[in-house]
Order: structure tokens, then C-alpha cells, then sequence
């Protein structure tokens, strides 16, 4: 689902809200947006962000399986135990930090975060400072995206670097 501030100036240059636009059809002036049909924009908003984390949350399971099974094989191989256990506590702490980006992060922030130039975000034990980076909703996503592929993917490398 596209994300409503980039959709307010098409909108405007249209002629037409927000609503219309991403109903495809014009609502006449006499017609007020009725509660059903703006509950279903809701509602597939909602269901677009469910099948995002869906696939979020498959991709962190598969990195665990791949995970559990480079660790299995590391300690049948002959390298030293300390050596296995040094690499172990990077691949947790980076585990740790996945299932919060993929499983428990929540994929929209609040609305004053686009009203305001904020440059922090803080959900749960977890925040995040970035000087020079205002976080809004169209950003957030891909921020997100990005620290979602680096907990899942850093851990493949640490494991054979340290090893």
C-alpha cells in the first residue's frame, strides 16, 4: 500500500481526495465517503502490512534453521570449541536483533513522526538515533528493510570470519 503522503499532492493535481484515488473511482459531491468503504481501506491496509511481516517473519525462521544447522556442523568439525563459542555470541546477539526488526517492529509510526522533523525512534527496549536522518513513514519502511536484511545476512559472514 502506498504510503498516504505521497499520495495527498497526486491527489491534489487530480482534483479528487485520497479515498478516490485509491478507490480508482470519482465519488460524487453529493456522496460522502461512507464508513464502509473508508473500513475497507483500512482493511486492506492492514492486510498488505500482515503479508509483509508474514514474509518477514518466514525469512527470520529460515535464517534460524540455516543457523542451527552451521552450528551443528561447526561443532562436528575440528575446530576449537572457544572458537565455535566466540562466533556464537555474534550470531546471537544479531538473532536477537532480527526477531525484533522482523517479528516485533511495527511497520508504521506513529502520525506525529510525519508532522514533525524527528530523528529518533523508540519501540520497547529498542531505539534508534540517527543525526541527520528524520524519521517519517516514507522512510521508515526501508530503514527497516535495511536493518532487517543486515541482522539476517551479518551473521552467515561472522560465523566462517571468526571461525
Amino acid at each position: 500500500m502506498p504510503n498516504i503522503a505521497l499520495l495527498a499532492p497526486i491527489a491534489d493535481v487530480f482534483d479528487i481526495s485520497v479515498a478516490e484515488l485509491l478507490q480508482g473511482e470519482k465519488i460524487e459531491s453529493n456522496e460522502n465517503l461512507t464508513t464502509s468503504s473508508a473500513e475497507s481501506l483500512d482493511v486492506s491496509l492492514q492486510n498488505a502490512i500482515h503479508k509483509r511481516k508474514k514474509k518477514w517473519i518466514l525469512a527470520f525462521l529460515i535464517t534460524l534453521i540455516i543457523n542451527g544447522i552451521e552450528i551443528i556442523l561447526l561443532y562436528t568439525s575440528k575446530i576449537p570449541i572457544k572458537q565455535i563459542e566466540n562466533s556464537f555470541y555474534i550470531t546471537s546477539f544479531m538473532l536477537f536483533f532480527a526477531l525484533w526488526s522482523c517479528v516485533f517492529a511495527k511497520e508504521l509510526l506513529p502520525i506525529y513522526y510525519d508532522q514533525n522533523k524527528i530523528n529518533f525512534v523508540s519501540q520497547g527496549i529498542f531505539r534508534i538515533h540517527m543525526t541527520g536522518l528524520s524519521f517519517n513513514n516514507n522512510n521508515w519502511i526501508h530503514v527497516l528493510t535495511v536493518l532487517r536484511v543486515f541482522t539476517l545476512c551479518c551473521h552467515f559472514i561472522s560465523i566462517p570470519l571468526l571461525s
